[in-house]
């Protein structure tokens, strides 16, 4: 039996603050914003042990993610929404931004329903074999660096 997975949401917030919204239909944007705020890393503090806890302070542009998700009763199905913040920490302006769909590539399958940027639907692109989900930005995302 081949187990499934569907993404329903995604939500990806962007530093220098561009939002980007994967949704489904049964899901609106309002309802999938992050629960945590981008810049507080302390809700990490308590899962590393202590001599790892002051690294939380030297990854400012670190992503962080929020997996919202439900398991069907029989355990072939999971459906939910992601919050990703992404601060690009490149030093060039990234005009796209990609998510790897790893359960296509070990044998699953994965569907993301729809995609926003800023409240637009945006058409992203599948490659790889629908392995590889590519958000194009109508803004380049511009760099940001860390304060000295």
């Amino acid at each position: 039996m081949k187990k499934s997975f569907l993404l329903s949401s995604i939500t990806l917030l962007l530093f220098n603050l561009m939002p980007v919204h994967h949704t489904t239909s049964r899901l609106n944007p309002e309802q999938i914003l992050p629960t945590f705020s981008p810049t507080d890393r302390s809700i990490y503090k308590d899962g590393l042990i202590p001599e790892y806890q002051n690294i939380l302070n030297e990854l400012p542009y670190a992503s962080m993610y929020e997996l919202k998700f439900n398991i069907a009763d029989d355990m072939s199905q999971i459906t939910g929404s992601e919050t990703v913040i992404y601060t690009n920490a490149e030093d060039i302006e990234l005009k796209e931004i990609k998510f790897r769909l790893f359960a296509n590539v070990l044998g699953g399958e994965m569907h993301v329903d729809e995609v926003h940027v800023n409240g637009e639907i945006i058409i992203p692109n599948y490659t790889l074999d629908d392995s590889l989900l590519t958000v194009p930005l109508k803004q380049p995302l511009q760099p940001r660096k860390p304060s000295p």
